[in-house]
């Protein structure tokens, strides 16, 4: 058999994406209300971080910290939260708080976590 007709082997990897921000933003009016907000050193994309000028509510972080800051959305959004450990969750106060909190500034959740309740 010449190397023209021999099947073509696939490979199979074990490797997985990081994650990266369309995981946890669904959607954004724009992104120009996206801020750089302070990070502990080593916040990795999917903590969630405090924001001062929205009296400390929990974000996602949507980027890795880089530079003691990380990238976050805290406008009129849509985040999916299913990616949030729940570690997290529970250092924001429990999912249904920082849901509620969340709303304050438009920004909604999707229903496909299987945390949220009724």
């Amino acid at each position: 058999m010449s190397e023209e007709t021999q099947a073509y082997q696939t490979k199979t990897t074990t490797e997985t994406l990081p994650l990266t921000a369309s995981a946890f933003l669904k959607y954004e009016a724009t992104p120009a209300t996206r801020v750089q907000v302070p990070a502990t050193k080593g916040t990795k994309i999917g903590q969630l971080v405090q924001y001062a000028l929205a009296n400390n509510v929990y974000f996602v972080a949507l980027s890795d910290e880089k530079d003691g800051k990380v990238m976050i959305q805290p406008l009129n959004c849509v985040m999916d939260t299913r990616h949030i450990a729940t570690e997290e969750i529970t250092k924001a106060g429990g999912y249904e708080i920082l849901v509620k909190a969340w709303l304050t500034y438009g920004v909604a959740v999707d229903d496909a976590d299987s945390r949220q309740t009724a």
